[in-house]
């Protein structure tokens, strides 16, 4: 038979090693991949030993168990202006840890998700960039390699198009 409060506390000495080497709590979906067997008991409710206090239901709980918590608020609870000062808090704090603007990878994954969903644009803002500059005042980070905005994305496509017929003596045409 399964003890399964021992493979309980191997799980849990395994996550800590594993958080201590990467430095950050994995996302669930990490998790998933690295701790397999944990996944598998913490869907199947095997680790609940209320006789001990201890209930663990979800990746939350056992996150919570190990003594950390999550890097990350689940998901639905980025929306609106109080998220966007969730997210400027989240920035300032990562600038005072690690002496530098986050990049959007680096930002949790469900603030990005309503960015790109447009939860934002009804104050201005769609993009990392424009949550920087807009609503923290901040220097983006940096504008892609072959960025079209702007007047200037304008006349750089309009001189695309006008080499492009020189080139081929056609214009250029979606198909």
């Amino acid at each position: 038979m399964i003890d399964w409060r021992k493979r309980l506390e191997e799980d849990a000495k395994k996550f800590k090693e594993y958080v201590k080497s990467k430095g950050y709590v994995p996302r669930f979906c990490e998790f998933k991949g690295k701790f397999s067997r944990t996944c598998y008991a913490i869907n199947r409710r095997k680790f609940v030993f209320r006789e001990e206090g201890i209930e663990i239901k979800s990746y939350e709980d056992f996150v919570e168990y190990c003594g950390y918590q999550l890097s990350y608020t689940p998901s639905g609870t980025w929306k609106g202006e109080e998220a966007l000062e969730r997210a400027a808090q989240f920035v300032d704090e990562f600038i005072k840890k690690h002496g530098r603007i986050p990049k959007a990878q680096e930002m949790p994954g469900s603030f990005i998700a309503c960015l790109s969903k447009g939860y934002y644009e009804k104050y201005g803002i769609s993009t990392w960039n424009q949550f920087l500059q807009c609503y923290m005042g901040l220097e983006p980070i940096r504008v892609s390699p072959g960025s079209w905005k702007g007047e200037e994305g304008i006349k750089r496509a309009k001189e695309f198009i006008e080499d492009f017929e020189k080139k081929i003596r056609k214009n250029p045409t979606c198909k």
